[in-house]
C-alpha cells in the first residue's frame, strides 16, 4: 500500500479482507497512533543549537482523491498551475528529524504557515538557527523566529529597502529539508495523494517516516542512500 500506492481492494488474500485492513487503518488514524509513533522515533544525537530548515513541497492529488466529502478546501486540496495539489510544510533538523509539519491546499502560500510551524516546533527542539528561502522573508516570520530564540537565516527579497544580512554558508544547509522530501517521496503513497481525507493522507506521511527511518534512510544530514526502498 505505502510503496506502490495501490487501492485497498488490491489486498487479495483469502485469510484477510481488505475492508478489515482499511478499518484498522482508519481506527489508528482517528486515534493518531501513527503520528504518535513517528514522534517516538530515536534520531541521531542532536547537538545544542542545531540548525533547522523550513520549506514545503507539492503533492499531486490523484483523481481518486479529488472529490472528498466536505469539499476540497476542507481536506487540504487546492488548485495551482499544476492542477490539484496538497502542500506539505515542515521544519526539519540537520539530523533529518522532522520537528513540525502541516498540510494545506496546493494554492496556499508558504509564509502564512511559518508561524504555526515555529510554534509547533517549540523551544525544546533546541534549534539555534532556522533557515528558510525568500518565500519566508516577511517581517512577521523573522520576528517569530527570533521570538522562538533562533537566529534567522533567510536571504532578503530584491525589493528590500534595508536587506538584513544572512550567512551564505549556513544557508547552504537548507538542503536537509529538500532531502527529507526526497526520502519521503520514494514511496508512491506520499509522492501522489490518493486519499480523499486529509487525516488519512497525513497518517500515510507519518507511516512513511516510520518505515523510512527503520530502513535507515535518515542516517545523516546528507541522508546517505544505504539502500533503496
Amino acid at each position: 500500500m505505502l510503496k506502490e500506492g495501490v487501492g485497498w481492494r488490491a489486498i487479495d488474500d483469502s485469510d484477510v479482507a481488505w475492508g478489515t485492513v482499511y478499518a484498522h487503518f482508519r481506527r489508528w488514524t482517528k486515534a493518531v497512533i501513527l503520528a504518535e509513533l513517528s514522534q517516538m522515533l530515536p534520531w541521531e544525537s542532536a547537538q545544542a543549537g542545531r540548525v533547522g530548515a523550513m520549506d514545503s513541497t507539492h503533492v499531486k492529488v490523484h483523481r481518486s482523491g479529488c472529490n472528498p466529502a466536505g469539499g476540497q478546501a476542507a481536506q487540504a486540496i487546492g488548485t495551482s498551475r499544476g492542477g490539484l495539489n496538497t502542500k506539505l510544510h515542515a521544519i526539519v533538523a540537520d539530523n533529518g528529524e522532522p520537528l513540525a509539519m502541516s498540510l494545506t491546499g496546493g494554492s496556499n502560500h508558504d509564509n502564512p504557515q511559518a508561524q504555526g510551524l515555529i510554534q509547533a516546533m517549540g523551544t525544546e527542539a533546541g534549534v539555534g538557527t532556522l533557515i528558510a528561502d525568500r518565500a519566508y522573508a516577511a517581517n512577521a516570520t523573522r520576528t517569530a523566529i527570533e521570538a522562538a530564540g533562533c537566529q534567522v537565516c533567510i536571504p532578503p527579497k530584491a525589493n528590500r529597502v534595508a536587506p538584513a544580512p544572512y550567512d551564505q554558508s549556513t544557508f547552504a544547509k537548507r538542503h536537509v529539508v529538500e532531502n527529507f522530501w526526497e526520502v519521503l517521496k520514494r514511496v508512491r503513497r506520499v509522492a501522489t495523494r490518493y486519499e480523499k481525507l486529509k487525516q488519512s493522507f497525513e497518517a500515510f506521511v507519518h507511516l512513511a517516516i516510520l518505515v523510512q527511518h527503520l530502513r535507515g534512510q535518515f542516517q545523516s544530514a546528507q541522508f546517505r542512500r544505504a539502500s533503496s526502498f
